[in-house]
């Protein structure tokens, strides 16, 4: 229950940092990427709320802690948002990669990892929704790919596509590696 509680706490600084994030990269988004700059701000709507699931998480399992918005975060939290800012005001069009690679993942492991995040502590369902919340109007991987392949982009910020796709999902994955 300690890690659990602590991948939680963990995932709020992510949580509710991503919009601020996607807000920032939309805003520093180049004239011309109206798709782009668009779908950022979709995804930092969509977003907004999801740090209160965490809340929601850690008060039913009877977390008794410390503000999560007062913790500071281990270093791959850390990591992990702050390398996100960089994208954002350096390259934002980067972000929507890493976006892109976050939904993957969840897509992927999220049911496996609640499934067994259930068995092991014997939690119900109620206990532990953040891993698998999922709203209709969020934007998808398929609307986020659909628009990085619809928008010009020249070569050098396709580049930092690949680069910060890559090395989000690493830094992403990492928060999940400490906990083990």
């Amino acid at each position: 229950m300690s890690h659990y509680r602590a991948l939680l706490l963990s995932m709020f600084l992510v949580a509710r940092e991503g919009p601020v994030v996607s807000e920032l990269a939309a805003e520093n988004c180049p004239s011309g990427l109206g798709g782009i700059r668009d779908t950022l701000l979709r995804s930092a709507e969509d977003g907004a709320d999801h740090w209160t699931w965490i809340i929601d998480d850690l008060q039913a399992v009877g977390y008794d802690g410390p503000d999560p918005a007062e913790c500071i975060p281990p270093a791959a939290t850390q990591a992990y948002v702050g390398y996100n800012h960089f994208l954002a005001s350096r390259h934002p069009v980067a972000r929507l990669g890493v976006i892109a690679a976050v939904e993957a993942i969840g897509r992927n492991f999220s049911s496996n990892y609640s499934s067994k995040v259930f068995q092991r502590l014997q939690l119900k369902s109620a206990q532990a929704t953040f891993f698998f919340r999922r709203s209709r109007e969020e934007t998808s991987l398929q609307d986020i790919l659909q628009v990085l392949e619809q928008a010009d982009l020249c070569d050098r910020t396709w580049q930092w596509v690949v680069a910060g796709t890559r090395t989000g999902g690493s830094l992403y994955r990492a928060i999940y590696d400490t906990q083990e």
